[in-house]
């Protein structure tokens, strides 16, 4: 079986023969000449994690109509997230599992694993914004075909409520939006949060029960 000559130094121009070494650096050498710039990559992320040295790692996915799939893993240096902190604020955007991205990379093969990996340095967020525009434009057409979208119109609704029961733990991003909100409502509500400990029949945890009313 012949193997294509690669110019390397132990390739005699006849029949080459590769150490496991040898031959992850010859794919490494070809993944630089192939891509010199990086390349745009686009699919879901999946299983994304973030080390304390605010380093991000995830998984590209790309399912197909056949239910075939292909994947591969990305790497987000520290340094590289902070820079595009900004470009995801701008457009209200985070990184988190399901999120279609369209992203820029470098390739990299690492020869002790024998694994393909990305190194992202870039991304394009009017992809994802289409995506997103795209579901939405969908699911209001299914909405609209199920009578639902102003089912909302036909029933009456009080001008402020009296009384917003919230089950949710102090600091988290559900009671500062809903604390913003109501700061910004001009109504004057008194907030509380009294905090009791219950446990719910069968429930092997403990769950705060937190209560805010007007």
């Amino acid at each position: 079986m012949s193997q294509p000559s690669l110019d390397l130094g132990y390739d005699d121009g006849a029949d080459p023969t590769f150490t496991v070494g040898e031959l992850a650096e010859a794919i490494k050498m070809v993944l630089r000449r192939g891509f010199p710039d990086g390349a745009w990559v686009r699919g879901e992320i999946q299983g994304l994690q973030q080390r304390t040295n605010g380093h991000l790692y995830f998984n590209l996915t790309d399912r197909d109509g056949d239910g075939g799939s292909a994947t591969v893993p990305v790497a987000l240096w520290a340094g590289t997230a902070q820079r595009l902190r900004p470009l995801l604020a701008k457009h209200r955007m985070r990184l988190e599992n399901g999120l279609a991205v369209r992203i820029h990379a470098k390739l990299d093969f690492y020869g002790p694993s024998g694994r393909l990996s990305l190194v992202m340095d870039g991304l394009d967020p009017t992809y994802t914004l289409g995506r997103l525009a795209a579901e939405r434009d969908q699911l209001l057409r299914r909405l609209v075909a199920e009578g639902l979208l102003d089912a909302n119109k036909r029933h009456r609704l009080v001008t402020a409520p009296l009384r917003i029961g919230v089950v949710t733990s102090v600091g988290t991003a559900a009671w500062a939006d809903l604390s913003h909100e109501l700061e910004g409502s001009g109504i004057g509500l008194r907030r509380r949060r009294p905090a009791r400990w219950c446990w719910p029949p069968g429930a092997g945890n403990r769950c705060r029960c937190l209560r805010a009313r007007g």
